[in-house]
């Protein structure tokens, strides 16, 4: 049993959330684009924990995200980002990571997702991503990350070069839409040497570029909240549900 599914049994067992009760959660479900037949994304065992128990829990399927201001990640990286190319002094972290899979496939991962209407998000707060980060042979930067600023505008943020990313303005989306139902956010990447991402949301094709597949690496989603922490100001509490965190294989 991993990580992730033990400490959300035992906090389950300890309290009921009541965010998660029936009927307060969006009825409408956007059009998707995950065939039926995908399959559920089996989580790392050793993702890095949350920062605490309050962060992360799951009940009837669906993972619930709560970020609060000094929520530090628990990743190798996050406490050190004053030595990262970032320049923040920590990275705030409550994620989960599906098992690694082999590059040179193509790929469609998806997930539905609904921010919390009582909360609102910090700047370049990311809650969905695909990564090819590898410890032993390929530090290197996630493909994609789908991000809030704390306007609400949403950005995907595709790899180009080693750990520099480019930055779409994804035109009439919003935090809101994802407050008024469940949207699907899936990312078809192709691995191979064609090098090519596809970003949708809630159905619709909003983006189509190349994306830098780096050596050595592997091939896997992330989803929860992560985003650069601040000594100056403190941020919002953040919260956002996911379920159906999913996978199949494009021919």
């Amino acid at each position: 049993m991993s990580f992730f599914r033990s400490i959300s049994l035992c906090i389950a067992a300890i309290v009921v959330p009541i965010e998660l009760v029936a009927g307060e959660f969006p009825q409408s479900v956007s059009a998707r684009v995950q065939v039926d037949e995908a399959k559920s994304i089996e989580l790392k065992s050793n993702s890095c924990p949350p920062p605490n128990r309050e962060a992360y829990y799951e009940r009837d399927s669906v993972m619930t995200f709560t970020l609060k201001n000094g929520d530090i990640g628990t990743c190798s990286t996050d406490k050190n980002a004053t030595n990262s190319r970032t320049g923040t002094p920590y990275m705030e972290r409550v994620e989960v990571s599906g098992k690694n899979m082999e590059q040179g496939g193509r790929y469609l991962f998806s997930a539905e997702v609904h921010f919390d209407p009582d909360f609102r998000s910090g700047h370049k707060t990311t809650f969905f991503q695909v990564h090819q980060w590898n410890q032993e042979t390929c530090k290197c930067g996630p493909y994609v990350m789908m991000t809030l600023q704390n306007s609400g505008d949403v950005y995907a943020w595709v790899l180009k070069a080693d750990h520099s990313h480019q930055k779409y303005r994804i035109e009439n989306w919003h935090r809101r839409n994802f407050v008024d139902m469940w949207v699907e956010v899936a990312v078809d990447i192709d691995t191979s040497d064609k090098s090519n991402v596809v970003i949708y949301l809630g159905g619709e094709k909003v983006l189509e570029t190349d994306v830098l597949v780096q050596e050595r690496g592997n091939v896997f989603a992330k989803t929860g909240l992560y985003r650069h922490g601040s000594v100056k100001y403190p941020l919002p509490t953040d919260k956002v549900h996911v379920r159906n965190f999913r996978y199949s294989l494009v021919d």
